[in-house]
């Protein structure tokens, strides 16, 4: 990549002022082999990326210029080698005056600047079924290395006048020790202030010998006049040069609103390193057209801003394939075929996300070029999205879950895995039902889990139909929204074949009513033990019959077969409680050691959970259950 001028010419003010104005920009080359040996060409085909970058590149050179400082006074430097080939190529007659301009003389140094390369390489893995399959030697032979090759060439001439010796004359490459001198004399001509007599075109020319900066395609022979016109922005002027400027920018809005917050936007501290110019700092130009140029290309880059916002919050975006909007995050390593996983959106949770992300460490956590920050966060199975932009507070913007994707079964329509489960817990939901006009409305469902980490979700819907969704998409964001009723373990050992098969009685005992139906759900499931004598069937009623206990003795555990020890009951009287849910650590303590205990001890409730005995849990479980499920009433 090659920086070239496009365009210089030199024009003249009303005043009589000569004003340089050029149009630089970015040229793509390669080297070939001609009759000399390696020679640069310019690359011309269009989709070849360094001239893509070269085109992007020309487009934002003047953005870049106001930023950058190397760039910023490349420019200089051009303006300044093209009011020089205009002075010599229009015949000026210099005073003696223009070639003591220079700072003192310094030793001589290697005028050479270095060539500049840089050098990147790209791999892919190969991975299938899990497994990486490239070999080490297969992934480095795999690699494309591409690099870029660049430097500076001024070629420009030594100067010459008539009557003036040759070792007077300056040297048109710039050495560091005489930047400082060069931008103080760039600061008076862009101010108006002129020190150095300037005889018109015109007068006696000289002799003058050439002036090359690449510059021969243009005859800057003549000036061209200018139309004074009125300045686009206040910031010009001898009280916005160096420190000054940066004093006004981040203070009171001197420059006026609109035009300030242009300027901070344009030397955005991310961006820009021109405040380390210091008193050499010169702000932009202040010319209509140049004012508009920048306008309209910071708008342009508040444009792909947005766009990056857009696909950031988005379903396609794919931490280890961020797309070209976001080019620095491009790995050097990347897995072939990588894309974004299969992801719900939930905009309804996004409001609330943010309350959450307290003490969270980020899974993703990358930055743009302008400081903006992009992190993802996994809360549960929920994955939420950040941004936060330089200067304001960290934003939520989207909140996802995953979708987990279960391998279909050849003998069935849904799951083998989900098939052959058995359900460990049962847990009963209430959430806000979004779809009624009341914002107080309901809707519960129940949630069974598997020894497999699998999970059911079993509802009654709003137009009275059943549903029975296994692994749903929306689990997690359903789950971060309802709240837990109850919860149990079951012991009972169902599979998911098992129970499906059963919802039928579930739908018998709901009799329309949505909560009625996901606590009959989860009834199902549990064991005759854990149910008030009401929610018994007519054969489990029967057996707590056999065993010795009616509904009231049932419920409150008073039933005398009760305080009997597991090893004094009858044969037929265990077989009922086993077939019931009981074994011997699940049966009820003694009644009478019960009572007995309740004359001395705290009432249960005056107690700690944990220093609670397990007659005294058994006895607040049966309390509830006949609260919550109407038992007698």
């Amino acid at each position: 990549e090659w920086f070239v001028v496009r365009k210089a010419e030199v024009q003249m003010s009303g005043d009589n002022v000569l004003m340089p104005s050029i149009k630089m920009g970015v040229e793509a080359r390669e080297q070939i082999i001609g009759e000399n040996g390696l020679e640069d060409v310019r690359t011309t085909k269009p989709n070849h990326p360094l001239v893509k970058y070269a085109e992007m590149f020309t487009h934002n050179f003047d953005l870049i210029a106001e930023r950058k400082s190397v760039v910023f006074h490349l420019r200089e430097l051009a303006k300044a080698s093209v009011l020089a080939k205009f002075l010599v190529e229009s015949g000026v007659d210099l005073d003696d005056s223009w070639f003591k301009m220079a700072a003192d003389e310094t030793d001589a140094c290697c005028m050479e600047i270095p060539q500049l390369w840089n050098e990147q390489r790209a791999s892919q893995i190969q991975v299938e079924d899990g497994r990486i399959v490239s070999s080490g030697e297969g992934l480095k032979s795999a690699g494309k290395m591409h690099g870029i090759y660049g430097g500076v060439e001024t070629g420009i001439g030594q100067l010459q006048r008539v009557g003036v010796p040759v070792g007077r004359v300056p040297t048109a490459k710039v050495s560091m020790a005489r930047a400082p001198a060069l931008s103080q004399r760039l600061i008076q001509a862009r101010t108006g202030m002129a020190e150095m007599p300037l005889e018109a075109p015109g007068a006696a020319p000289g002799v003058p010998k050439g002036v090359d900066l690449n510059l021969d395609r243009f005859d800057l022979s003549q000036a061209a006049e200018t139309e004074d016109e009125v300045p686009a922005g206040n910031w010009g002027g001898e009280a916005f040069i160096g420190r000054a400027f940066w004093k006004n920018l981040s203070g009171s809005e001197v420059f006026g609103k609109e035009d300030t917050a242009m300027l901070r936007e344009l030397f955005n501290p991310n961006m820009c390193d021109r405040r380390e110019d210091c008193e050499l700092f010169v702000p932009p130009e202040t010319n209509m057209a140049y004012v508009a140029k920048l306008r309209s290309l910071l708008k342009e880059e508040a444009t792909v801003r947005e766009q990056r916002k857009e696909h950031f919050f988005s379903q396609n975006f794919a931490p280890d394939s961020a797309s070209t909007l976001f080019p620095s995050w491009k790995p050097t390593v990347s897995v072939a075929g990588s894309q974004a996983g299969q992801l719900v959106a939930h905009p309804e949770l996004v409001a609330d996300a943010g309350r959450r992300l307290t003490a969270r460490a980020a899974s993703f956590d990358k930055l743009t070029e302008d400081g903006s920050r992009f992190r993802i966060y996994q809360l549960g199975g929920l994955e939420v999205r950040t941004i936060q932009e330089q200067g304001s507070e960290e934003a939520v913007g989207a909140v996802f879950s995953k979708v987990r994707v279960e391998k279909a079964s050849e003998q069935g329509s849904w799951s083998t895995v989900a098939k052959t489960d058995k359900i460990v817990k049962a847990v009963l939901y209430v959430e806000q039902d979004v779809e009624a006009a009341e914002a107080t409305a309901q809707h519960f469902f129940a949630l069974l889990e598997t020894d497999h980490d699998g999970a059911v979700a079993v509802e009654m819907l709003r137009d009275g139909s059943f549903a029975w969704v296994e692994s749903p998409a929306d689990l997690e964001a359903r789950k971060a929204q309802a709240k837990v009723i109850r919860a149990a373990e079951c012991s009972m050992g169902y599979t998911v074949q098992e129970l499906r098969s059963r919802v039928t009685e579930a739908e018998a005992a709901a009799r329309g009513d949505r909560r009625c139906y996901a606590e009959a759900v989860l009834l199902l499931v549990l064991s005759a033990r854990e149910k008030a004598w009401a929610a018994l069937s007519e054969h489990e009623q029967s057996l707590a019959q056999k065993l010795g206990a009616s509904a009231e003795g049932w419920n409150t555990r008073q039933a005398d077969v009760f305080g009997q020890d597991w090893p004094r009951l009858a044969a037929e009287q265990r077989s009922a409680a086993e077939a019931l849910g009981f074994c011997e650590v699940s049966w009820c303590p003694s009644a009478a050691r019960e009572r007995s205990v309740a004359k001395t001890a705290p009432a249960p409730a005056q107690k700690k959970v944990e220093d609670l005995s397990k007659e005294e849990q058994e006895a607040i479980m049966a309390e509830w259950v006949k609260k919550t499920y109407g038992v007698g009433a």
